[in-house]
């Protein structure tokens, strides 16, 4: 459920992205971007906080099995830590999508889902011992890559029009 929020404002910064493109206002693009990512990055961080201080309470809404509630508690503060990557993962990928630009980002979400966080869960979890806290801290570690990576590729491919706007207003 915390995710549709920020797939909500990955989705509108994706459109506004894109419109602003086609219509050639290369100058709005970071502001658009760095808006959004901020948007998400404060989104996250309410649903951060609401599990690092509630996610007992959270978890017994759904479950009264007080075995079940500590797994899931533990496994809330994974989810805590991966609300910022997954956040910025989704909004990153959208604003590249806004850009037309797809394949560099496919090649980043395989390797951050499909070798980062399958295979270090398989090593973490199951191999290491950790469990299923071991499997979703793996999944934050390929979130993490990939949204530090959608995001830079972001900054790369919106530098010339960043550094147009700046000498054309000066």
């Amino acid at each position: 459920t915390t995710f549709m929020f920020v797939m909500g404002i990955s989705m509108a910064a994706g459109m506004r992205i894109s419109a602003a493109v086609g219509a050639g206002d290369q100058a709005r693009l970071r502001g658009i971007g760095y808006g959004a990512l901020g948007a998400g990055a404060t989104v996250a961080t309410v649903f951060m906080a609401v599990y690092f201080l509630a996610g007992r309470v959270v978890a017994g809404w759904f479950v009264h099995d007080p075995a079940v509630v500590t797994v899931a508690a533990q496994l809330l503060v994974v989810a805590a830590v991966f609300q910022w990557f997954d956040g910025g993962q989704v909004i990153g990928a959208a604003l590249l999508r806004g850009l037309k630009d797809v394949r560099v980002p496919t090649v980043i979400t395989f390797i951050a889902y499909w070798i980062i966080s399958i295979i270090g869960g398989y090593f973490a979890g199951i191999r290491g011992g950790l469990g299923a806290v071991g499997i979703w801290a793996a999944l934050a570690g390929g979130l993490a890559f990939a949204a530090v990576l959608l995001v830079l590729r972001f900054r790369r491919l919106t530098r010339a029009t960043a550094a147009s706007s700046r000498s054309a207003a000066g």
